[in-house]
């Protein structure tokens, strides 16, 4: 559009037309630019006077800025100098460096827009200027440069702060409020001697308020609690939140809220109790509300947090509130593990089992254990769960009696943990339990899950854990037999090698796996590995894949360099999930022949194997053949075999590896084996890769 047509068009009485022309401002002589968006900055429809805020920034010369600042010295156009600030503030520091020189020469509505241009600009600079403003005699204007420091002061919060903080020592109530809105706007902590000059002001009671919870300091917990028993409305959401703000900050003011809050009459302890049960629409000062009455510490104020529990959206506030009621906590939520549904119940259950102390563990132990008599599975679960955390001698009688087939196996799971902890805590009560069982009873589980938790025997000796675990492998309870393998795998002794060895022929595949896995764990006193020789005897004759990927996998898991003959012909002959496995075992042995087992693999006719054994063979960084076999990977025939060695090769920083993959870039077709070679030769530069060739089509071969 050329200057007359953009002229005419700026003209029109349409605005839509005057909108898009504004547009074209950018293209127009630079000395007519600042002339044009002036215009167009002071048009009567707003949606040209936003375009013209757009194109504006966009023009960042001297002129520009100057014809800008210039808005600001008169007129009547409140539009045109509205935009103008705006547009202003999108300069930044070249913005404040203008206006720094010109605020001296405007009067105080200019000076006031200018403030508002600073606020606008986010600069840590224009703190500087905006400092000179607080000296300012014209409450407008002083107001208007308090309140652009908070609106930069993220910049800069400590500087921001301070000289907030020295605008509260004035007697004009607006600077002062406009000051605490600041300082509370940037979370800053206000040293309580500067609020307590304004306490009885009015106007700014609701800052206050803030501001005090923000304070961190003691003495204005008894400050926001007469403000909390005495307003109502707005006044009474400001302190409780503040109040709240103030007690999960600071141990020593929460101490003074508790003491100042038990100082209020009873009518005023049950209003609050019941402004925290009553349902918001406002869920923050809900929030709040429950911290508040968590610190209150009464029998009500645990009733009302504790039935915020069933709520998903505040529950995280019960709990700390929870944490503050202290004893309160404890005794109201043992009286409600007998009440209420199943899902209550196991809500109370589960935070007996994260409060409880020393000196309260027994009253929440005994109650948790009274939860479970309905059997609610729930319940059960969320009673295990607790007492494994602060369970004492009773629970190990509650989780043996769980520790059963029937049992839903989270229940059983949970059962098992908080046995194996109590039994560690209190190995004389578990042996004393633990001797009355047979070998061929339904209570060997618990026996043997003693016996694999416990440091030193169980019964007689050494010899006879063993002994009984061996006579227990053929209960006639699979459960039992599972668990019993498990011990077995903390046991040393040729005995336990043979009871262990007996179960891989066991009917239940899980009693067969649990066999697998305790031969991978099982070492002698001297640390070496026992299991190997069974599980080369059987790794080739499991027809169920998992049984036959676990035994690969345990003997991987033994060490032993005598697994590496047959992991490497597993590697390079066995089905894709076997072979897999084999690769993976083969790298966790620190042997030799390692490598050249690993290597071996990259033969596999299965792609997976062929990755597996590359990302192996890559770690083998001590192996200067390493970074030749996974660069001969390149020429693979599966394209992601080749994009993986690209990916691989170009973690190294030797230039042979940068040379190979330049090299193979030129012949590779497939778009994303080229990408990754791209990929990888950036990384390893560090430097943006020029195209030396053209893309290239073709699909994977």
């Amino acid at each position: 559009m050329n200057e007359q047509n953009l002229e005419l068009a700026m003209g029109s009485d349409d605005p839509e037309e005057r909108r898009r022309a504004v547009a074209s401002i950018a293209h127009a002589k630079e000395n007519d630019r600042p002339r044009l968006l002036i215009r167009a900055l002071g048009d009567r429809d707003w949606r040209v006077r936003k375009e013209a805020v757009g194109v504006g920034r966009g023009l960042a010369s001297r002129d520009v800025i100057d014809a800008l600042v210039d808005v600001l010295r008169s007129g009547d156009n409140v539009g045109l100098r509205n935009a103008a600030v705006e547009s202003l503030g999108g300069f930044g520091s070249l913005a404040v460096d203008a206006l720094a020189v010109a605020i001296p020469s405007l009067d105080a509505d200019g000076r006031k827009l200018a403030a508002e241009a600073l606020a606008r600009s986010r600069d840590a600079a224009s703190l500087g200027v905006l400092e000179t403003m607080l000296e300012e005699d014209d409450v407008n204007v002083r107001t208007a440069a308090i309140e652009a420091i908070s609106a930069v002061g993220g910049t800069d919060v400590d500087r921001a702060a301070s000289l907030l903080e020295r605008c509260l020592l004035t007697d004009d109530p607006l600077s002062a409020l406009a000051a605490l809105d600041g300082l509370n706007q940037l979370g800053a902590r206000v040293a309580w001697p500067m609020l307590k000059p304004h306490l009885g002001n009015p106007v700014l009671r609701e800052a206050l308020l803030t501001a005090a919870g923000l304070s961190g300091h003691a003495d204005a917990a008894p400050y926001l609690v007469r403000a909390l028993s005495g307003g109502d409305g707005r006044g009474f959401i400001a302190a409780t939140r503040a109040l709240a703000t103030l007690v999960v900050n600071d141990a020593a003011a929460y101490r003074a809220a508790r003491t100042a809050l038990s100082s209020l009459g009873d009518f005023s302890k049950r209003a609050l109790v019941e402004q925290a049960r009553a349902p918001r629409d406002d869920l923050e000062t809900r929030r709040c509300l429950l911290l508040v009455v968590g610190v209150l510490g009464t029998t009500e104020a645990a009733g009302a947090v504790i039935d915020a529990l069933a709520d998903d959206r505040i529950a995280a506030e019960a709990e700390q509130a929870l944490d503050m009621l202290g004893p309160a906590a404890i005794l109201a939520l043992a009286r409600r593990t007998g009440t209420g549904s199943s899902e209550e119940r196991a809500k109370c259950v589960e935070q007996l089992g994260r409060l409880a102390d020393e000196s309260t563990r027994s009253v929440a132990c005994r109650a948790i254990i009274d939860a479970t008599e309905e059997q609610s599975p729930e319940v059960v679960r969320a009673a295990l769960v607790a007492l494994g955390r602060i369970g004492d001698e009773s629970t190990l009688g509650l989780a043996g009696r769980w520790l059963v087939a029937d049992a839903p196996p989270a229940i059983r799971q949970a059962a098992g943990a908080a046995l194996a902890t109590c039994a560690k805590s209190y190995p004389e009560a578990a042996r004393s339990l633990a001797r009355q069982s047979r070998p061929d009873g339904s209570d060997a589980a618990f026996a043997a899950s003693v016996i694999g938790v416990i440091d030193g025997p169980v019964f007689e000796g050494a010899g006879a854990d063993v002994a009984f675990l061996a006579e227990a492998a053929s209960n006639e309870s699979p459960l039992v037999r599972r668990t019993v393998l498990e011990a077995l795998s903390r046991s040393v002794g040729p005995e336990a090698v043979r009871a262990v060895s007996f179960a891989l022929t066991d009917e239940v595949p899980e009693v067969r796996l649990a066999a697998i896995r305790a031969l991978g764990r099982m070492r002698d006193q001297d640390g070496r590995a026992v299991g190997v020789t069974p599980l080369l005897g059987v790794v080739d004759t499991f027809g169920d894949e998992m049984l036959a990927v676990a035994a690969i996998d345990a003997l991987g898991e033994t060490l032993d360099p005598d697994a590496l003959p047959v992991l490497r012909k597993l590697a390079r002959e066995a089905e894709a999930m076997r072979a897999v496995a084999a690769v993976e075992a083969i790298g966790r042995i620190d042997a030799p022949g390692r490598v050249d087992a690993l290597i071996h693999a990259l033969s596999h006719s299965e792609p997976e194997v062929v990755k597996a054994a590359l990302r192996a063979v890559a770690r083998e960084d001590r192996d200067p053949r390493a970074a030749a076999h996974v660069a001969a990977c390149l020429d693979h025939e599966v394209w992601d075999v080749r994009r993986l060695a690209a990916e691989l090769l170009g973690r190294r920083t030797d230039p042979t590896a940068k040379h190979l993959l330049r090299q193979r870039l030129i012949g590779e077709r497939e778009p994303l084996v080229r990408e990754a070679i791209q990929r990888s030769l950036v990384d390893a530069d560090g430097a943006t890769l020029r195209r030396t060739v053209p893309p290239l089509g073709g699909g994977a071969g």
